[in-house]
């Protein structure tokens, strides 16, 4: 099993998409049926085209993973879990990372790109938010709990890496197929930013 945790941000969906698009890993998703060997890669299918047909806002057609059991004979099922902003979370799952057994992984922003992601996300789509005191904090704290996952996990997954790599690098860690699927996501990923992130992120 893979237990996935991120800091917030579209990176987390990222991530578990581009692993899930190797259709050897299996959960289940909000609002849609529980995942079986047999419904998966269609549900999978259709999770992955709503999340990502976005016009405006990302957060708009988010997806959430729902971290039920999932008994499956094909598919290695993997968790998801955001700790966005919350040391205090991150505190209390720290022993279960450290403890489990499972592949933990975590994706994460450089200090420069995070901060750009986080003034863009909050100035464009949560105006009554564009504090400076509630911006910084909100940076200050993902940059902290980015870093202390990708210090304790078995691999910490930074999005220029993924980005320059098309996605390679996540895949040959984690040692599952590498396809043309993934470096098109990416690609696609990459290129629903704005340009002065896309920058940071191709750089």
């Amino acid at each position: 099993m893979i237990d996935l945790y991120y800091s917030g941000g579209s990176g987390g969906n990222f991530l578990l998409h581009l692993i899930l698009l190797s259709k050897q890993h299996i959960c289940s998703f909000n609002g849609y049926p529980p995942s079986t060997d047999d419904n998966f890669n269609e549900i999978f299918a259709d999770v992955f085209n709503t999340q990502w047909d976005i016009l405006e806002n990302w957060k708009d057609s988010e997806i959430i993973p729902d971290n039920v059991v999932v008994s499956s004979k094909i598919f290695t099922p993997i968790s998801f879990t955001c700790l966005f902003c919350n040391i205090d979370k991150f505190v209390k799952v720290k022993p279960h990372i450290l403890a489990r057994s499972n592949t933990s992984i975590s994706v994460y922003a450089n200090p420069v790109l995070l901060d750009k992601l986080v003034r863009y996300k909050i100035n464009t789509h949560n105006k009554h938010d564009a504090i400076a005191g509630v911006i910084n904090k909100q940076i200050e704290s993902r940059i902290l709990i980015g870093k202390k996952l990708s210090d304790i996990v078995d691999h910490g997954f930074s999005l220029n890496e993924i980005v320059s790599t098309s996605g390679q690098n996540v895949c040959d860690a984690l040692s599952i197929p590498y396809t043309q699927a993934h470096a098109d996501f990416v690609a696609r990923w990459t290129y629903m930013h704005p340009p002065h992130i896309r920058t940071l992120l191709l750089n």
